[in-house]
């Protein structure tokens, strides 16, 4: 019969071993809206964003959409009576009366609606930080809504010299067609339900990645994105279970609601 202690080291060497094959230092973690959902400071508020800047994380991922007067801004809810002091569509308010509402998660404080414009003016000091924009596509009645949105969206990046810092995502392939033809370098990813038309829309346009939920995307199928020259981005990781496994996978960036942990994780 073997020795107890050697048992225990023997296990211990495997438990160290399985550790250094699962953590790929190379993973960027985002913030999902900052923080994540389950942080006391709302998603695509500036505070939260700033958290996660704070954290050490890479990037933020925020959700952006246009308003009535074609100003793009930090909002994940079509309807604003969801989770601000507001009554509305986004796309039917103006920035002017958008920017005066706040959001009412935190019933004892008052966290403030912010333009792309203000999260770039804010952040925009680290020359390694990233910023995810997940264009919200929702029905309008603005002419020409696709044009407009790309438009104001490429604008903002020129403006802040944020081309090579910045992803672009959208489940809609023409968006990103319109992005692509202001700029072939721009970083867009094609939002899809399945790893494999992820990469036949990627190859057919030329695009640089994919982002999809964790639990749509398998190590394999990474591991054939990684084999075609193409980046993965995956979220809907909730728990530290759901964070462990997705490092197991091996992205390239993972959208957290656990940022402190995956970063922790990740460090070990």
């Amino acid at each position: 019969m073997r020795p107890i202690f050697a048992i225990l080291a023997s296990l211990l060497i495997f438990s160290c071993a399985k550790k250094l094959e699962l953590i790929n230092k190379d993973i960027k973690v985002f913030g999902h809206g900052g923080m994540g959902n389950g942080s006391t400071l709302p998603m695509n508020s500036l505070e939260s964003m700033l958290a996660c800047y704070h954290t050490g994380a890479e990037g933020n991922e925020l959700d952006i959409q246009l308003t009535k007067d074609s100003v793009v801004i930090a909002m994940h809810s079509l309807e604003l009576s969801e989770n601000t002091s507001l009554k509305g569509m986004v796309n039917s308010l103006t920035w002017a009366e958008i920017a005066k509402g706040y959001y009412t998660e935190n019933p004892y404080l008052k966290y403030n609606i912010v333009s792309l414009e203000q999260v770039f003016q804010s952040m925009n000091a680290s020359p390694d930080y990233y910023f995810t924009l997940d264009c919200k596509r929702y029905p309008s009645e603005t002419p020409n809504y696709d044009e407009v949105f790309t438009g104001q969206v490429f604008r903002l990046i020129e403006k802040y010299g944020l081309k090579n810092r910045v992803l672009i995502e959208s489940d809609n392939e023409r968006f990103l067609q319109l992005l692509q033809e202001k700029d072939s370098e721009l970083k867009l990813f094609i939002y899809v339900g399945a790893v494999a038309e992820g990469i036949a829309v990627c190859e057919r346009n030329g695009f640089y990645g994919i982002t999809i939920s964790t639990r749509n995307a398998s190590k394999e199928e990474i591991q054939q994105v990684h084999e075609r020259g193409l980046k993965i981005a995956i979220w809907n990781t909730h728990t530290k279970k759901d964070n462990r496994e997705a490092v197991e996978k091996h992205p390239d960036f993972i959208q957290t609601e656990k940022v402190s942990y995956l970063l922790d994780l990740l460090s070990k």
